[in-house]
């Protein structure tokens, strides 16, 4: 039977009213006092008279009206249940191409460094690129361009720029939640924190530590809070943090200085259960001791994903004399690689849940 286009429109027309007929029934039946039986055979005859006129007009048969219908209703379930299987195939195929997981840092050259130089900033940024690599990670670099590209950003930076005091060290520290929430979630690391133990199992963004809720893993030695040194969350975690530490530098625009650290201590201290604490990150200052690395050190840094070489490191950290801020990146390289040899690989698990974070990693660094 041939059905002309005029009369696939007028087919489809029918098959949605009918739908439509049938909804209102079951809307009508939950309200209870309503006979099923009569109204599923009113449904019918609607649907009916309905082909009946359409039949008359394109000079079928009802017959076989009914029967293109019917086989209409049978493509459009073949077909959904078609997309169906292509997204689940798509996903399959999203998961197998992207194995590896990522590792997040934003980065914003600064007038002010620190200490650091140009030279020496690269270094340490193309370290952190090795030696995520190296770990099994696929490392990424987000810039101020992934801020921009966030719908809160124009606001989030005319405010923390032009409002407020801060300096542009804590606006970009503000402003990189914006960037990871936008790039999908998942895991960021300062660019001088550099991995030591794996974890448990994977590493997808379907097994994020704490069941994907925002997790900070550098603890404070002393006192609420922790560094924001690396952190993992889903990506709805992500922008709930960024809107959270927005509000906190809004609280104290009138401070001199309030950057992202300190307003997780604040939230830790007054709003507790906001996000989560691990002590999984080896403060840079204990892995420093100004002597050969032993293996009786490597207590320190069993369980632990990472190591921080902050420039508090530096400072307080055994270094040698003619050592400066500069050097980071050097002095963290030599140490990785002497802790590679000396240190036996202990696994960290994430007490509070039963959850997987990333791909077993070797502890044999290659930063070639």
């Amino acid at each position: 039977m041939a059905i002309t286009v005029r009369s696939r429109i007028r087919l489809f027309a029918v098959v949605g009213a009918s739908a439509m007929v049938i909804l209102l029934n079951e809307c009508l039946m939950k309200l209870g006092g309503i006979n099923t039986r009569s109204l599923r055979s009113a449904a019918e005859q609607v649907r009916d008279a309905h082909l009946y006129a359409l039949a008359a007009l394109e000079g079928l048969k009802f017959e076989e009206l009914n029967e293109a219908v019917l086989m209409a209703k049978d493509e459009a379930a073949a077909s959904s249940e078609e997309s169906r299987q292509r997204i689940s195939e798509a996903e399959s195929r999203l998961v197998d191409e992207h194995q590896l997981p990522r590792m997040h840092t934003f980065w914003e050259p600064l007038e002010k460094n620190g200490g650091m130089t140009a030279e020496s900033n690269e270094a340490m940024l193309n370290l952190w690129r090795a030696a995520w690599k190296a770990a099994g990670w696929e490392p990424v670099v987000l810039t101020m361009k992934d801020a921009m590209n966030h719908p809160d950003f124009e606001n989030f930076n005319h405010t923390l720029s032009t409002d407020m005091p801060f300096g542009g060290y804590d606006v970009v520290c503000f402003l990189r939640y914006l960037a990871m929430a936008q790039a999908g979630g998942g895991w960021m690391a300062d660019y001088d924190v550099f991995p030591l133990n794996p974890l448990e199992k994977g590493g997808s963004m379907a097994h994020l530590p704490n069941n994907g809720k925002f997790t900070l893993y550098e603890k404070q030695l002393v006192g609420p809070g922790a560094v924001p040194s690396l952190v993992s969350g889903r990506q709805t975690e992500w922008e709930r943090v960024a809107h959270l530490l927005y509000e906190s530098a809004l609280e104290h625009r009138e401070a001199d200085h309030w950057s992202d650290f300190f307003a997780f201590i604040e939230i830790d201290d007054t709003r507790h259960g906001q996000y989560i604490i691990e002590d999984a990150v080896l403060q840079g200052r204990r892995a420093l001791t100004g002597r050969l690395w032993k293996e009786e050190d490597c207590t320190v840094t069993q369980g632990k994903i990472a190591v921080h070489f902050a420039h508090d490191a530096i400072i307080r950290g055994n270094t040698r004399d003619d050592e400066v801020i500069a050097d980071r990146p050097r002095i963290a390289q030599s140490w990785l690689e002497l802790w590679a040899t000396r240190c036996s690989v202990v696994e960290f698990q994430d007490a509070p849940l039963e959850v997987s974070v990333f791909a077993h990693i070797t502890s044999k660094f290659s930063f070639q």
